[in-house]
């Protein structure tokens, strides 16, 4: 196989590989945002009160995930939800995880926010967790092999086509 061959192969795939790696990264920011977002139009849900059903972690290596759920009432309706807050994985260091445990016991009266508009969506806390850090993350240390690939795999086909001499 020639080396023009060779660098075209070369560079394609590294383009391929630059621009598909770019798309999950930003797919993935985009999900933040959304959450983000949802959180924030969250602070305009009304408030009542539900109850703890069941609250338990489930173990996820070193990190724990709290699974809370919860029933309220709207308008004479019984609602069951399990949303905790808005954040991106739901897993907690262990100390967090206990000290959300014991906030949100079993039988435990809790305030629920929902949507008016849709009342099965609910929350037990109106805020976001881990989005920044995650946007910084993703920006720039997995946006740095994006664009090196992206760089490359063009430069290697500009090579392989004679573009560059």
């Amino acid at each position: 196989m020639s080396a023009h061959v060779t660098s075209f192969l070369a560079g394609s795939g590294l383009t391929l590989f630059g621009f598909f790696l770019g798309m999950v990264i930003l797919r993935s920011m985009y999900r933040d945002i959304q959450l983000w977002q949802a959180a924030r139009i969250s602070q305009r849900w009304v408030a009542t009160t539900g109850h703890v059903l069941t609250s338990k972690t489930v173990v996820d290596t070193r990190l724990r995930k709290p699974i809370i759920e919860y029933i309220y009432r709207v308008n004479d309706v019984s609602y069951t939800g399990n949303r905790l807050m808005f954040d991106i994985d739901g897993l907690y260091i262990w100390r967090e995880a206990e000290a959300l445990i014991d906030r949100y016991a079993p039988r435990k009266p809790v305030t629920v926010y929902y949507d008016p508009d849709n009342p099965q969506q609910s929350t037990l806390e109106q805020s976001h967790r881990g989005i920044a850090s995650s946007l910084l993350l993703k920006a720039f240390l997995l946006c740095l092999p994006t664009a090196s690939s992206l760089c490359l795999g063009l430069f290697a086909l500009a090579d392989a086509t004679g573009l560059v001499k």
